[in-house]
């Protein structure tokens, strides 16, 4: 499994856009804010707990951070279940991290984590050309 794509925000930092403008993506799409939970998790009540509450703790801090989007609820509600399938383990298991990797990588993908944090982009009302706006800097 190779690396992750970069996203197109940090190309732009870092420079890579200007040195090599082939990479950058200019259809990237620009998907509007405002999630709402998927059908499927709101009628899952085996896990609705955990989950539920987590997708509600979630949720005001990624919009204040201005990161998530509608395309984003399913990751976001997967991030969730794992942490309430994780939550359901007896304390022995939990040792076993699949679970909980699973969450933290939801929670790094968001830029939930200090270090992810400055990874990620938040939306912008107008969705531009990064590589135009770049260049007009």
């Amino acid at each position: 499994m190779g690396r992750p794509t970069k996203p197109t925000a940090l190309k732009i930092l870092n420079g890579s856009a200007k040195h090599n403008p082939g990479r950058v993506n200019r259809a990237e799409p620009f998907p509007p804010g405002g999630a709402v939970p998927p059908p499927w998790f709101a009628t899952d009540t085996k896990r609705r707990g955990v989950a539920w509450t987590t997708w509600h703790r979630l949720v005001p801090m990624l919009e204040a951070m201005r990161v998530l989007t509608v395309a984003d609820a399913e990751a976001l509600a997967v991030g969730c279940i794992a942490l309430a399938e994780w939550r359901s383990l007896p304390w022995g298991a939990r040792e076993r991290p699949p679970l909980w990797n699973a969450y933290m990588n939801t929670l790094r993908d968001f830029g939930m984590t200090p270090a992810s944090r400055s990874k990620v982009a938040m939306i912008t009302a107008e969705p531009a050309d990064p590589v135009e706006a770049w260049k007009a800097k």
